[in-house]
């Protein structure tokens, strides 16, 4: 099951979203508080105040363990960082971004 970050997840977009986010992913849920603007209790909420440095480190760690190693980057041929980094770093992997240099190079 893919993981979701989802910021805001007490404010009023989110507590609608999230019954429907819950079914299809597994869900990492930050705010600064736990409640809805209601004041209904938000289960698995990560307080996450910014200015906390306790706080923005865990968001951080999740950043850089989740989000960047395992994603997807579109940008990356929807490759993983690490298996991005690996091609690019193989001897066939340079020759091959030559040959594409070359040919774009060419008008």
């Amino acid at each position: 099951m893919r993981r979701v970050l989802v910021t805001g997840a007490t404010g009023s977009i989110a507590t609608h979203v999230l019954p429907a986010l819950r079914e299809r992913y597994q869900l990492v849920l930050l705010d600064l508080k736990d409640t809805t603007p209601d004041g209904a209790v938000v289960e698995g909420v990560t307080i996450a105040d910014l200015t906390d440095q306790e706080a923005a480190s865990t968001i951080g760690d999740f950043i850089e363990q989740i989000y960047n190693r395992e994603r997807l980057h579109s940008a990356l041929g929807y490759l993983p960082p690490a298996e991005f980094e690996h091609n690019l770093h193989s001897p066939q992997a340079g020759e091959k971004t030559a040959r594409q240099r070359v040919l774009i190079a060419i008008p």
